[in-house]
């Protein structure tokens, strides 16, 4: 029986097994909430199939939890959900949602008092669902990269608020969230 190993677990099993001997174990735990604008970044590639209007942007939202390892490093888990793409043509209505579920590695900078900047690299399981008008309806799902950037504002020791772009690989498609975050450390 052939044995198939998920490379991102690999990836993220090694930097969680390393962390307790490099840095202080799991030092500072947060959660957090954000909503957004998302963008599904499809209406070319549906127009170029006769769609006649299309309307890639919809208000998204995610929930995260993550790890202060140190000051500069951490390791968040998120899900989010991309909003939806409508587009239509004479005869069919399409309507695609996009989630995705993500771990990725945060690096952050503190710039002045209170003020940070980061940037994060993980793998993302996403999913769509896709309905035609007359046609019905298909999903699909896969592994992909994410990215992001953002700056973070530190309110209390607790409390905080972030802006963060973040772009999510969907096979040859990509979906962005810019969205407005409130996050709460422990």
């Amino acid at each position: 029986m052939k044995s198939v190993v998920n490379p991102g677990s690999v990836a993220v099993f090694f930097v969680i097994a390393i962390s307790g001997y490099a840095f202080p174990v799991f030092a500072d735990g947060y959660i957090g909430v954000g909503v957004g604008e998302a963008t599904i970044n499809v209406c070319s590639d549906l127009q170029a199939s006769g769609a006649t209007t299309c309307d890639e942007n919809d208000t998204g939202f995610k929930l995260f939890g993550g790890w202060r390892l140190n000051e500069n490093l951490a390791i968040e888990g998120s899900y989010s959900d991309h909003g939806e793409v409508d587009a239509s043509a004479p005869g069919f209505r399409v309507t695609a949602g996009a989630t995705a579920l993500a771990i990725s590695v945060k690096g952050a900078w503190e710039l002045a008092n209170s003020f940070s900047v980061f940037g994060r690299l993980g793998y993302a399981r996403w999913d769509t669902d896709v309905s035609i008008t007359n046609l019905g309806s298909a999903d699909d799902n896969g592994y992909d990269s994410t990215y992001g950037l953002g700056l973070e504002y530190s309110l209390t020791e607790t409390l905080g608020v972030r802006g963060e772009w973040e772009r999510t690989s969907f096979d040859s498609d990509d979906v962005d969230l810019l969205s407005i975050n409130l996050v709460y450390r422990f």
